[in-house]
């Protein structure tokens, strides 16, 4: 252990020692003096290494992180720090638990994806992870597809070009069903981001500036979503000052669709989803 904070450590330094460690305990020295029984909960912790390290956290659902994405098909750009932050800020709204998985990992360790799958602008996809998507499709879990999706595979070098056009900004998604899905959704759903596609063939049930918005593909035990972009967890309405920012039904909606998508069908009464 580096219990970083005692005499002569500082929290800036002594990173290459640090790093040797099993785990790292900012400032436990002086918390260990001003806290009864904390020394004593951090060698119990010390003893249940072994118990903590046979299991895994329990995710309802499985975001994979688009690296691949990132680096071949916004290079110039921080996009990935932006949307990570926003689909983070969505699912911490959700109260699921999640989890992420990494693009380049999908192939070798599929076993370990916990559905649904969630996969957010991963347009950088080679052959051998859209199988292995599309084998955690046919088992059942579902998948929520966000904003740009892979249609042909990536050779795994080299660039990777985005299919079709994103942008940024704040979208409102218009519901256009009276599907027992959306019942009691009452807020709007705004959207930090969009594409231009019109998505996979589906029930368009919501469309953004007219375009489709969100799509439900239910194909047998097949369960698919895609949603033109990350909800929103607040906005500020026209008119008012940005710093008055409203909640929005975005992430509301995020749960209801990877609940639904873990379901046998779509359609499930709102009551079922919550």
């Amino acid at each position: 252990e580096c219990t970083i904070g005692t005499p002569g450590w500082t929290t800036g330094g002594n990173c290459s020692i640090c790093a040797r460690a099993r785990s790292v305990m900012p400032y436990s020295y002086e918390q260990m003096k001003i806290i009864p029984g904390y020394f004593d909960a951090f060698q119990e912790s010390r003893r249940l290494y072994g118990e903590m390290e046979s299991r895994g956290p329990y995710s309802f659902a499985t975001a994979v992180y688009p690296l691949q994405s990132e680096v071949r098909g916004h290079p110039t750009s921080n996009w990935g720090a932006i949307q990570g932050t926003a689909l983070i800020e969505a699912m911490r709204n959700t109260g699921l638990p999640w989890g992420w998985f990494w693009d380049e990992r999908i192939d070798d360790a599929e076993e370990e994806l916990q559905g649904p799958l969630i996969v957010p602008n991963a347009h950088c996809l080679t052959m051998d992870q859209m199988q292995a998507i599309e084998r955690v499709v046919e088992r059942g879990d579902g998948v929520l597809w966000i904003g740009n999706v892979a249609r042909d595979a990536w050779s795994g070098s080299g660039g990777c070009p985005l299919p079709t056009k994103f942008e940024m900004g704040e979208f409102e998604l218009v519901i256009d069903s009276d599907l027992p899905l959306f019942e009691g959704l009452t807020r709007p759903v705004m959207l930090s981001s969009r594409v231009g596609w019109s998505g996979p063939d589906g029930d368009v049930v919501s469309t953004v500036d007219g375009e489709p918005g969100l799509v439900l593909v239910e194909e047998g035990d097949r369960r698919d979503v895609w949603l033109a972009g990350i909800p929103m967890t607040a906005w500020a309405p026209k008119g008012l000052h940005g710093a008055m920012r409203h909640p929005t039904g975005g992430c509301e909606l995020l749960k209801r669709l990877l609940m639904s998508v873990s379901y046998t069908h779509l359609t499930l009464p709102t009551s079922d989803l919550v």
